[in-house]
C-alpha cells in the first residue's frame, strides 16, 4: 500500500465517522416508513437482545428464531452472518436459562459457524454464551467455538488496499488473542478481557 492510498483510506474513515451519526437515523427512518421488512430484518438483533436482558425469554427466543428464518431467505446479504451469530447466541442463552446445556452447546457451535459480517469481522465475535458455558466447565466446546470464529475474524490474506503494517499488526494481535483465549479455555479459565465481559447487543 502506497502512502497516498494510506492517506485516502484514513480520510474515508474520518468522513465515515463524521457522517454516520447523521446518515444512520435518516436511513432508519426511511426503512421504517418505506421498507418495513428490511427495517425489521436490520433491527431484530437489538429487539432480541433487549427482550433477553429484560428477562422476557420467550420473546427473545421468538425474535431469534425469526432472525434465523429470515437468514435462510436472505443468505447472500451482509446481515445474514449477524443473524446466525446473534440468533444462536440468544437461543443458547435461553437454553441455559432452562437448564438445557446440550442445546446451549449446539447453539454455540452454530453461532461460531457464521460466515461473519462487517460488524463481526471488525469488532469480533460475541463471547457471552462461551463465557457462561466455560463457567460450567464446558471447555472443549468453547475451544471449538474459538477455532470457528477465527475463520472469519482473522484475515490471513489481506486485500492489496489493506496491505499496510497497521492492518497486518491488527490481524496478528487478534490471532495472538485467540491463541491466549484457547489456552485459558483449555484450563477452564474465563479470559479477563473486555470481549468476554461485554454483554452483547446493548440492552
Amino acid at each position: 500500500m502506497t502512502t497516498l492510498s494510506w492517506f485516502r483510506l484514513n480520510l474515508l474513515a474520518v468522513v465515515a465517522r463524521v457522517l454516520t451519526p447523521i446518515a444512520y437515523p435518516l436511513l432508519q427512518t426511511y426503512l421504517r416508513w418505506f421498507r418495513p421488512a428490511d427495517y425489521r430484518w436490520y433491527n431484530l438483533a437489538d429487539l432480541a437482545w433487549k427482550a433477553f436482558y429484560s428477562g422476557d425469554y420467550p420473546v427473545a427466543a421468538a425474535y431469534s428464531r425469526e432472525f434465523l428464518r429470515l437468514a435462510q431467505e436472505r443468505r447472500k446479504e451482509w446481515n445474514t452472518g449477524n443473524a446466525i451469530h446473534h440468533g444462536n447466541q440468544i437461543l443458547g442463552l435461553v437454553a441455559l436459562h432452562e437448564g438445557d446445556i446440550n442445546e446451549a452447546k449446539t447453539r454455540l457451535i452454530q453461532a461460531g459457524n457464521t460466515p461473519g459480517s462487517p460488524q463481526l469481522n471488525s469488532f469480533g465475535p460475541k463471547m457471552i454464551l462461551a463465557r457462561e458455558l466455560l463457567k460450567l466447565g464446558e471447555r472443549d466446546v468453547v475451544v471449538k467455538y474459538l477455532d470457528l470464529v477465527g475463520k472469519f475474524w482473522i484475515e490471513k490474506n489481506l486485500p492489496p488496499r489493506l496491505d499496510h503494517p497497521v492492518f497486518i499488526a491488527e490481524e496478528a494481535q487478534k490471532a495472538a488473542l485467540l491463541r491466549l483465549w484457547k489456552s485459558q479455555a483449555r484450563k477452564g479459565i474465563v479470559p479477563d478481557d473486555p470481549q468476554w465481559s461485554h454483554p452483547g447487543k446493548p440492552a
